[in-house]
């Protein structure tokens, strides 16, 4: 943890306090049956120590109470373009989706889908469509509602590594959408994984950028972060930026599962 904040790492492993935390907790019922007391203890520490975080969303929840309609904004990686539109679809309306931010949209995609044509046939539901390119992932804003200022920052990595190419379009988008009631500022985005020193430097400018820019009202920052609660950066998005976490009064809601696991493990 005392890593985390300088170097991609120390970054790593911290966003897998929850999941760790809970490996201590699971190892509390063999320690106690072979009598290793001190050492159930230590791991209930530990383990206490690190799901605090991830749980304690439980019970910060916030009511906000505004006259109007509900916002609902979905966010959704496209995993190199091979989920199926109509899956998508389904979800979208599923969940009554007012504004949606794709990440990882290839094209083609893996199935030879070209995304540009479904969104298209998309737009009655969604009549407002903008397009970020990247390379090779692309930003994709789904709306009901009319957004304007839409502006793109493209952020190069300090540090050139062979192979890494894709690593300089990692992008964050800008919008300011218009609604009945006033207008909301929109930060679409796609974190680098944390890995690397050019991650950690990538990672870090998003963060600032995005309090820079960050103005006194409304405010949502949504995308692939490749990152978690227990992550330093993640804390100093919050702080220096003004913003509050959308679990808070819902739980971890966690969302990655690693291909051997058969549940999500972090969110």
């Amino acid at each position: 943890m005392l890593l985390a904040p300088r170097t991609a790492a120390g970054e790593l492993v911290a966003n897998l306090r929850f999941p760790a935390g809970g490996c201590a907790l699971a190892a509390i019922a063999p320690l106690l049956f072979y009598r290793k007391h001190v050492l159930a203890l230590l791991g209930l520490a530990l383990g206490c120590w690190h799901v605090a975080p991830e749980l304690s969303l439980y019970a910060r929840g916030t009511s906000v109470h505004a006259p109007g309609r509900e916002l609902r904004v979905v966010a959704a990686n496209l995993l190199y373009g091979t989920v199926e539109p109509a899956r998508l679809l389904a979800f979208l309306d599923a969940c009554q989706a007012d504004l949606v931010v794709l990440s990882e949209v290839t094209e083609p995609n893996a199935r030879g889908t070209r995304w540009q044509e479904v969104f298209e046939r998309w737009r009655e539901r969604f009549p407002h469509q903008a397009r970020e390119e990247g390379a090779p992932f692309s930003i994709v804003l789904l709306s009901r509602h009319p957004f304007e200022g839409l502006e793109a920052q493209a952020f190069e990595p300090p540090v050139w590594k062979e192979g890494l190419r894709w690593t300089q379009r990692r992008l964050l988008v800008e919008a300011d959408l218009r609604l009945p009631g006033g207008t909301v500022k929109v930060f679409a985005t796609h974190f680098p994984i944390p890995f690397g020193t050019w991650s950690l430097a990538a990672r870090t400018q998003l963060v600032e950028r995005i309090a820079r820019e960050r103005g006194p009202g409304p405010t949502i920052v949504v995308g692939d972060l490749n990152m978690t609660t227990t992550s330093p950066l993640y804390e100093e998005l919050l702080a220096t930026a003004r913003l509050r976490d959308s679990r808070e009064g819902f739980g971890p809601c966690l969302s990655w599962r690693p291909p051997l696991s058969p549940f999500a493990l972090i969110a």
